[in-house]
């Protein structure tokens, strides 16, 4: 805790001194319900990024390698997709247009953070006597959510064990509301801060994977550890070569 306290005020410093420089990051970000993000509330975000944002990016990482790794279909869909994106580290990098522009690695991303997401769940303090599902929680209890028991308990999705990142594109699943379902960032006005930079870092890595090697695991019966963060038990070892196209 006094590692955590020196580290807020360092940050709260930085952020207040940006302000003074750059009067830009004051008001230009809000909570879900319109509040303006306080300097402390801001620096919590950065710690919370600093804190855990290695040990979920890894997991989510780990995670991609396997289920597409898995799934050879499913990585010969991610190569057709993007073959024409012609990435080239010394002529032609990839670019946000061309992330928006891969809809099937934005799907393969969502599935696997649905079925394996990083961080099992969340933990959330009631500020009033609330009901749920006929059960009353008091004021004052702390609350866990599941986010995995979330999402395969949830009656958006069908067949909720299987790795399949084509319901993404189903009419079922366009014509279904999300909200409370999918849930791998958390939710609310504690959500994740860096959701958005670590969607574009999984989709870049999982580009530029597919499009780079060829892999095989070497244990395609793999156990997973859900808690405190996903990670295979044996730390998925694999065989990595160049990739015969690249």
């Amino acid at each position: 805790m006094k590692i955590r306290s020196q580290v807020m005020n360092h940050l709260v410093s930085i952020i207040a001194k940006y302000n003074q420089e750059v009067d830009l990051s004051r008001g230009l970000i809000y909570t879900r319900c319109g509040d303006a993000v306080s300097d402390e509330e801001l620096a919590g975000m950065a710690f919370e990024l600093i804190a855990t944002g290695q040990e979920t990016l890894a997991s989510a990482l780990s995670s991609i390698i396997l289920y597409v790794g898995s799934n050879r279909d499913v990585l010969n869909g991610l190569r057709e997709e993007t073959k024409y994106l012609q990435i080239d580290d010394q002529t032609r990098k990839l670019s946000i247009d061309d992330l928006i522009s891969s809809t099937y690695v934005h799907d393969v991303v969502r599935e696997t953070l649905r079925l394996c997401p990083p961080s099992g769940g969340g933990f959330r303090k009631t500020t009033k006597t609330i009901e749920i599902g006929g059960y009353q929680i008091p004021k004052g209890w702390n609350v866990m959510f599941g986010i995995r028991e979330t999402h395969l308990t949830s009656p958006i999705f069908t067949n909720p064990n299987h790795f399949d990142p084509s319901r993404w594109n189903s009419k079922t699943m366009a014509g279904n509301d999300q909200h409370y379902h999918y849930l791998p960032f958390g939710e609310g006005s504690h959500v994740c801060a860096g959701k958005e930079t670590v969607k574009i870092i999984l989709e870049t890595f999982l580009i530029e994977l597919v499009n780079g090697c060829d892999w095989v695991l070497l244990n395609e019966n793999t156990q997973i550890k859900y808690t405190p963060s996903a990670f295979a038990i044996d730390r998925l070892p694999i065989i990595v070569e160049k990739c015969i196209s690249a």
